[in-house]
């Protein structure tokens, strides 16, 4: 019994974790043969996640002025507008990537 209990602890600690099972799983709409419809669906949901995004982003921005001007610390606030940043660029990338591939598609 303690040999099964050894061998399954080895496999578990050999497993790939769950997230890197399939890293072309958020891909595969794009690699199948969409339909057009399909595609154009998925750019105008993008347009909206980058707009949603400027919103945050220049609320945090209105946030973080408001805190320098009443001369508090803004250490976590210019941290989390930071990673505004960074998501509004993945969502303007991840927008002009599917806006070419439907270009490329209307052709």
């Amino acid at each position: 019994m303690a040999g099964r209990e050894s061998l399954t602890c080895h496999l578990r600690a050999k497993s790939i974790p769950r997230g890197e099972k399939r890293p072309w799983r958020r891909f595969w709409l794009l690699s199948s043969g969409m339909a057009r419809a399909t595609l154009k669906h998925l750019v105008e949901d993008a347009e909206l996640r980058v707009q949603r995004a400027q919103n945050r982003l220049d609320r945090q921005r209105k946030a973080v002025a408001a805190l320098e001007r009443a001369d508090r610390d803004i250490t976590t606030a210019k941290r989390f507008l930071k990673v505004l940043e960074k998501a509004l660029a993945i969502h303007v990338a991840d927008r002009d990537r599917l806006t070419k591939r439907l270009a490329r598609r209307g052709s």
